[in-house]
């Protein structure tokens, strides 16, 4: 599964290549589109599909972004804590 994933994101920025994934494999298009949006969207893939252009085009991380993720979630995190705080303090 692992090695299927790798050889995707790997590959994955060809149209001919999901067209391959189709035939290989016997299935749609449109069956291919929504497996591949659950792993994007799962954060395992890290990819985007492009319908007007009919492809699939990988976008890896890099690190300043990873960074800037893990900034706001702490953010976000630290501002729910303050809430509470100043909801128990209100109280």
């Amino acid at each position: 599964f692992k090695f299927i994933l790798w050889a995707i994101s790997s590959a994955l920025s060809s149209l001919h290549f999901r067209c391959h994934l189709t035939q290989a494999f016997g299935v749609g298009e449109e069956f291919l589109d929504s497996e591949l949006s659950r792993f994007i969207a799962g954060g395992r893939l890290s990819a985007k599909i492009d319908k007007v252009g009919g492809k699939v085009e990988t976008n890896p991380p890099d690190e300043r972004n990873s960074q800037y993720q893990a900034v706001i979630k702490k953010g976000d995190m630290l501002l729910t804590s303050v809430q509470k705080l100043a909801r128990v303090i209100d109280s």
